[in-house]
């Protein structure tokens, strides 16, 4: 995330559990951060050919490819500069996987110091899920993560984001290649910086309203967009995992000047909106859908102690009660209550939208010559650095490249036996049984499992059909 990074992992198995809460414990809190993992993984000089001081110098290094082939889409650099524009005071502004240019001016000492300074049981949330012994949990983590760590200062809270007198309009490119066409290919997007995350009833409030805005091709906002011709497609991103919450309007395959259009058309439905009474049953399935989707027990992210993970955990950061972010009836109940008053869903559209001054105009323009314009700075900078290398430093980059390739190779000879493993025998011989209730109502045979579902049904019903003739 943004401002976070976590690592989850699950087992059906007791032992393996354990095993991998071992793994990952060691791993998080105790890396070996050594000076040629740092090359591996982050970055490095090297040259094209790594016996060759004479080839071109180049830059290698798993962070930095996977940080340029990142930013290279679109969609990274999109969120990237929203981020960095919406809330330029804050850690946001900072891509979080690294700026490529940026990448290789990080520094082994720097990359310690940060780990110890952040990966330090003090300034972590160990979040645990599952009917397994708590007590046998905790006395885990003291032995495991605890116990021989010396106590920090948690990090403070974020702090907030001091907001803008008027709109910034920003203007940037995203690659394509030469064979594509650049008509009609901008993206325009409208970020606008809402609520924070502590204030879970407006957040949920503008969750309901982003589908009542923009759930479907013939929502209120997405039709008037769409029908405008200003443009191809259109979609909405609320971001609720940062401390305050970023609501962004993407609008794709726009002229390069059809931004202030597109602006008139949004503000000119949303004002039309909060003149106009709402369909009750549109706001009535919005809300259904919001209340299932937050009820319903689901695996759509994963485990669902991952879900409820993101939930109250990333809440708990920020300031929130982690039960209060965590809770669906009375939340719920609050916000049909809120509802019930008709100017609810206008007053929210005035204060986070037409009232707001805290917004960005985003505009990314398509560029073919992008990517090979950036090549050449990049060419460049490496020739010049080149230039003025000395010959111990050449001589290291060598030693580094021939120590680098003889590492690879001892970590492909090197066994997995060091990592715990499990039996057979430790994996339970039957599954966890769900009884299957059989009943007969009339000529109906109806099968039922009785299992906690957070009280939604969920039925198949299966009919024969006649022999069809084809």
């Amino acid at each position: 995330g943004s401002d976070f990074t976590c690592y989850p992992a699950s087992s059906l198995v007791e032992k393996d559990f354990y095993n991998l809460f071992e793994v990952y414990i060691d791993a998080v809190f105790h890396p070996k951060i050594d000076r040629l993992s740092f090359l591996q993984e982050g970055h490095r000089f090297e040259f094209s050919n790594p016996d060759d001081a004479s080839s071109p110098l180049i830059y290698k290094g798993v962070v930095y490819n996977e940080m340029k082939g990142s930013m290279a889409n679109p969609d990274s650099i999109l969120f990237q500069k929203m981020q960095e524009n919406l809330t330029p005071d804050l850690p946001y502004a900072f891509n979080s996987g690294g700026e490529p240019s940026e990448v290789p001016n990080l520094t082994y000492e720097n990359l310690k110091k940060f780990h110890e300074t952040y990966y330090h049981p003090s300034r972590s949330i160990i979040f645990l899920y599952g009917n397994l012994d708590l007590e046998k949990q905790l006395d885990f983590i003291e032995e495991n993560a605890l116990k021989n760590a010396t106590k920090k200062q948690p990090i403070g809270l974020m702090p907030k984001q001091k907001r803008f007198s008027e709109k910034r309009t920003i203007e940037e490119k995203y690659p394509i290649s030469e064979k594509e066409s650049t008509e009609d290919s901008s993206i325009i997007s409208f970020g606008y910086l809402t609520c924070p995350i502590e204030d879970q009833i407006d957040l949920h409030g503008l969750l309901l309203l982003d589908n009542i805005l923009m759930g479907t091709d013939g929502s209120y906002l997405k039709l008037d967009i769409l029908k405008s011709n200003l443009c191809k497609e259109a979609e909405s991103v609320f971001d609720t995992e940062m401390s305050e919450a970023p609501y962004i309007l993407i609008c794709r395959g726009c002229k390069n000047d059809s931004k202030d259009a597109l602006f008139k058309v949004i503000t000119d439905s949303l004002n039309k909106l909060i003149e106009t009474t709402i369909d009750p049953k549109i706001i009535d399935a919005a809300l259904h859908q919001l209340e299932f989707s937050r009820t319903e027990i689901s695996s759509g992210m994963g485990p669902y102690g991952l879900t409820l993970f993101f939930r109250s955990a990333l809440a708990k950061q920020h300031g929130v009660e982690p039960e209060n972010a965590l809770v669906i009836h009375t939340l719920f109940k609050t916000l049909r209550e809120k509802l019930e008053d008709p100017k609810y869903i206008p007053n929210l559209i005035k204060k986070y939208f037409l009232e707001n001054n805290h917004m960005v105009e985003l505009t990314l323009k398509a560029d073919s010559h992008l990517t090979a314009d950036l090549e050449k700075e990049e060419r460049k900078k490496l020739d010049s650095i080149q230039e003025k290398l000395h010959p111990d430093q050449i001589e290291k980059i060598l030693k580094d490249a021939k120590d680098l390739n003889e590492l690879q190779k001892k970590l492909e000879k090197t066994s997995i036996d060091c990592l715990p493993k499990i039996d057979i025998a430790d994996v339970p011989k039957k599954n966890k049984n769900f009884a299957l209730n059989i009943e007969e109502i009339e000529k109906f045979k109806i099968f039922h499992l009785d299992v906690f579902t957070n009280e939604i049904a969920y039925v198949d019903l299966i009919f024969n059909l006649p022999k069809l003739s084809l």
